[in-house]
């Protein structure tokens, strides 16, 4: 991993800077991700979009991280992050790997966080108000579409605690 490193140190010298954590993570501005994300995937092989998510710190100014996990043939990890505000609109990756489409939808539905290709929700109803994994997201009450998990209308799954 020291070589990885190295070279995506020497290509973008001040634009990328690398966190001590367990993975090898680089965080980058909103405004490299492609070039980026272009370079890890066709000069370093990091091939894979393993994961695209989210994390909400709402106390903060650039109050998400994106996180994109990516693994190249040889089994090697590497995490990159993006923090951006709650109003930025993120560039999208489905010209990179294709998969990304789905997880950009995902990540829309829970978190809010708008990329530049307009598309369908995925996993909520059109008419769902509110991000269920933002941490301002109520957790008793009234769900935010107005829904109740008693009203048919929301799956209970196979949570023990739910009113079957």
């Amino acid at each position: 991993m020291d070589a990885i490193r190295a070279a995506v140190e020497t290509k973008w010298r001040d634009k990328v800077f690398f966190l001590e954590e367990k993975d090898l993570t680089c965080v980058i501005d909103k405004s490299d991700i492609l070039r980026v994300l272009s370079f890890l995937k066709d000069d370093l092989f990091f091939i894979f979009l393993l994961d695209l998510t989210a994390v909400d710190w709402p106390g903060r100014e650039k109050r998400f991280d994106l996180v994109y996990w990516l693994s190249s043939m040889e089994e090697k990890r590497l995490c990159v992050k993006v923090s951006l505000s709650e109003d930025e609109v993120m560039p999208s990756i489905v010209s990179l790997w294709g998969i990304a489409d789905w997880y950009e939808r995902e990540v829309y539905d829970m978190f809010g966080i708008k990329f530049d290709i307009e598309r369908k929700r995925i996993l909520l109803p059109d008419d769902w108000k509110g991000f269920p994994l933002r941490k301002d997201y109520p957790l008793i009450g009234e769900l935010s579409s107005g829904r109740t998990p008693d009203s048919g209308s929301v799956s209970r799954g196979s949570n023990p605690r739910s009113p079957v």
